[in-house]
């Protein structure tokens, strides 16, 4: 299966570590299909009513707010029959920000005009976070980003510890995830704050992604440690999920290559510039997110309607591919193998914040 074999390939560089259907009886967890057994856990799908909030930059837009109103991930939404999805599916992103940005500023609420909101102030409105970094990341264990990484931790746990303590009604909310995202096609951007060292070495677009894949991983593995010790509720196998955006990324840049996307020979026709992509671009990380956030195999909708200028080809392109990489890539919850060991072991490496607690940074 090609999939298998890209990213087969890509772990081995790193190997050192309102539903539009006939019956509104259907689920939205029937329209998949059975998985193989993984050690990893299972995340526990979203449902129609689940709200979500997107916190995030212009890369988050990119999957929300790509295409014709009101956006590519709400449109899917709403063919898969979320309830709502408007006000369901909740943006709070401002762009180039970083999370420690984020968190010591707030997005302005304009709902209902705009449905935006803070992802930290008002986590209490919503189920689920889903939270990226700004980019480009800080690289895992490379020693000028040490800081930088400790800074993306710190900020990390802040939110993730906020939402576990305030979501859902103030009730605390369990499911976290971070959107892992891409460099800019060319690699080379030489002013800062853009520009950074640690990924000087990279030739090209496709030779970085599977190190943004680490680099998230590992806040990710560190996030869920530190939390599992700070709070005794959650079960030994809970963690923060990855929807991985730069995996996406690299399924299309591999299969342009081959020749076997539909409609389009070069990733440059997905994208407005050198790192955002276009409604066609962003169409399809929607399809990977919806995938990933109610997980549901899109190509068994009968009715999902992409915006015009995207083919019924591309369109079921766009779904298969969600579903390989969500059922494949392990940290997405769906029962995948990929990318099952941890990146961050406590058991071998020193913790970055062994001071950190929520009474010292959530007051």
């Amino acid at each position: 299966m090609q999939l298998l074999n890209l990213y087969g390939k890509s772990l081995g560089k790193i190997s050192r570590r309102k539903f539009l259907g006939t019956s509104a009886l259907l689920t939205l967890a029937s329209l998949g299909t059975p998985i193989l057994a993984s050690n990893f856990p299972s995340r526990k799908a979203s449902t129609r009513t689940t709200r979500s909030i997107h916190s995030g930059h212009s890369l988050t837009d990119s999957y929300i707010h790509a295409g014709p109103w009101p956006g590519a991930l709400i449109a899917v939404a709403e063919n898969i029959g979320v309830n709502r999805a408007f006000d369901n599916i909740v943006k709070s992103t401002i762009p180039g920000s970083p999370m420690s940005w984020r968190w010591h500023n707030t997005v302005n609420d304009l709902r209902p005009r705009d449905p935006t909101a803070d992802a930290k102030r008002d986590i209490a409105d919503f189920d689920s976070l889903v939270i990226t970094e700004g980019g480009p990341p800080p690289r895992h264990g490379f020693p000028s980003d040490e800081q930088s990484m400790t800074e993306s931790l710190d900020y990390l746990c802040r939110f993730a510890a906020n939402t576990l303590e305030n979501g859902n009604g103030g009730k605390g909310a369990t499911d976290i995830i971070l959107w892992s995202i891409w460099p800019s096609l060319t690699m080379w951007r030489p002013e800062r704050p853009n520009y950074a060292a640690s990924w000087e070495q990279f030739p090209d677009f496709r030779a970085a992604l599977p190190e943004y894949g680490q680099s998230f991983q590992y806040m990710a593995d560190y996030t869920s440690w530190k939390m599992r010790s700070l709070y005794n509720y959650l079960s030994n196998d809970w963690r923060i999920w990855i929807f991985p955006g730069h995996l996406w990324m690299a399924r299309v840049w591999d299969d342009i290559q081959a020749g076997t996307v539909p409609d389009h020979t070069n990733l440059q026709e997905m994208f407005i510039d050198d790192i955002h992509p276009n409604a066609i671009g962003g169409y399809g990380l929607a399809c990977l997110v919806a995938t990933c956030l109610y997980q549901v195999d899109l190509r068994k909708v009968g009715r999902l309607q992409a915006p015009v200028g995207i083919s019924a080809a591309l369109s079921t392109y766009f779904a298969t591919i969600a579903w390989d990489i969500a059922t494949s890539y392990a940290p997405a919850g769906m029962n995948g193998h990929l990318n099952s060991g941890p990146v961050w072991d406590a058991a071998t490496m020193q913790d970055p914040l062994p001071d950190w607690s929520p009474e010292s940074r959530l007051r």
